[in-house]
């Protein structure tokens, strides 16, 4: 009986990896099905970064305008705080212009939904046969 619900469980994670390249997301799917026992997390770069200090009244000051807006308001940009008129300029200064004329979305719109039907009819295939 274990052996039966153990070749499920391996075409299950088989089924998965495929749609899962196929859809473009790597390895995702088999997240799903992994105990995660040897899960070693990725701690990003910027999580130990000195942030400027927040006043006793819970503001911050934004390293762009240098004003003063409560902490709940500010985003962290770096190793600074900036309030998000500033981002909001900023990211559109640097955007490049799109051309609207010639632009295309690479692939079909409906790509992605399919792969998603597909994986999910898979899965309910595969959680039946197992339960």
């Amino acid at each position: 009986m274990s052996s039966e619900r153990e070749d499920l469980e391996k075409l299950a994670k088989r089924a998965v990896r495929a749609a899962g390249r196929a859809a473009g997301v790597g390895g995702l799917g088999v997240a799903i099905f992994d105990d995660h026992a040897t899960w070693d997390p990725v701690v990003p770069a910027d999580i130990h970064a000195k942030l400027p200090p927040v006043a006793e009244d819970g503001t911050a000051a934004c390293w762009m305008c240098r004003g003063r807006f409560a902490f709940a308001q500010l985003e962290i940009a770096g190793d600074a705080y900036a309030c998000r008129t500033c981002l909001l300029r900023a990211s559109a200064a640097s955007a490049a212009p799109v051309d609207a004329e010639t632009m295309t979305l690479g692939r079909p719109w409906w790509i992605v939904p399919a792969i998603a039907l597909g994986v999910a009819a898979v899965a309910t295939t595969v959680f039946v046969m197992l339960g």
